[in-house]
């Protein structure tokens, strides 16, 4: 006959193996691409990265690439942020004043210096509706 402590730790054994098989079947089930009408394969993740900001200053540097130094919102007056963004993008922001919402890739695609750039997607002026 078996003692209970050893039935005891069989069950709690048995149990534990059990619960990790079905961990671990629901773990790998999440990998599978989600199904869509066209049958090709998509990207569920935005790929884009947005920055509500006050341009302070920027300028063309060698190779490119331009430096903008901007003040995001929310944040003190002293703080401020540098970005890099592959290219001249000047003519992007021609024109734009004030508030801005630049969008870039969230991905560097070169590098300067070992300081990663990033492409410029977008630069929208925030309007005062009053």
């Amino acid at each position: 006959m078996i003692n209970k402590k050893v039935a005891t730790w069989i069950v709690i054994g048995t149990a534990i193996l059990f619960t990790l098989a079905v961990a671990r079947a629901f773990a790998y089930g999440t990998t599978k691409a989600r199904p869509n009408s066209l049958g090709v394969s998509e990207i569920y993740q935005n790929n884009l990265i947005y920055i509500l900001a006050l341009p302070l200053d920027g300028k063309v540097i060698e190779e490119q690439m331009t430096n903008i130094r901007l003040q995001p919102f929310g944040t003190p007056q002293l703080y401020d942020e540098s970005l890099l963004l592959c290219g001249d993008v000047s003519d992007q922001f021609a024109g734009k004043k004030g508030v801005l919402v630049l969008a870039y890739e969230r991905q560097a695609h070169r590098m300067y210096r070992d300081v990663g750039c990033h492409e410029l997607r977008g630069v929208f002026e925030v309007k005062e509706y009053r």
